[in-house]
């Protein structure tokens, strides 16, 4: 069923999304390879968990048009994994007053969010084009992009929000 959706134009989208998330990845990098190795922790956690909780637990379809494989348990699974890594670096980690955590739990939050944001608009577009995978170097994992496009939509949501915190005078 091509519609004609899927044209050169995408090219240009994928190019700005990723710029957007080399640049965003570059920007933590530089201000702390910490909070870059935070960020990669707390996506890679937040996929983990729903994909172990998922398999495991899924019943309800998340959204069966666009990846008919992920479910709100899954999704549930993915927040619970990311709620445990926060609240693990936050005690081992940082000394935050009660409104910087308040802060830095939103930001993980939204970031987590974005990440699950981003892997079903890569679904959506794979489906829509008819592709399983979007690379060969990885087969039966849905490529290469699979592996990172929760980070690509992550990371410039999270260095936004770093940004945003450093501009109002919270500098974790």
């Amino acid at each position: 069923n091509y519609d004609g959706w899927y044209n050169s134009s995408l090219k240009i989208i994928g190019f700005i999304l990723i710029s957007a998330a080399v640049t965003a990845i570059f920007s933590v990098w530089k201000s702390s390879p910490w909070w870059l190795m935070y960020l990669f922790l707390l996506v890679w956690g937040a996929d983990s968990g729903a994909y172990f909780v998922g398999r495991k637990l899924g019943k309800n379809k998340l959204a069966p048009n666009v990846s008919p494989n992920k479910s709100v348990e899954g999704l549930y699974g993915g927040i619970f994994t990311a709620m445990l890594i926060v609240v693990t670096v936050e005690v081992l980690y940082l000394d935050l007053t009660l409104a910087q955590h308040i802060l830095f739990l939103i930001l993980s939050v939204i970031t987590v969010f974005s990440s699950v944001l981003g892997d079903l608009f890569e679904s959506m577009i794979k489906r829509r084009a008819g592709i399983k995978d979007s690379g060969r170097i990885l087969p039966g994992h849905g490529g290469v992009l699979d592996r990172i496009d929760s980070l690509l939509a992550a990371a410039p949501i999270f260095a936004a929000g770093m940004y945003i915190l450093k501009f109002i005078g919270v500098d974790l």
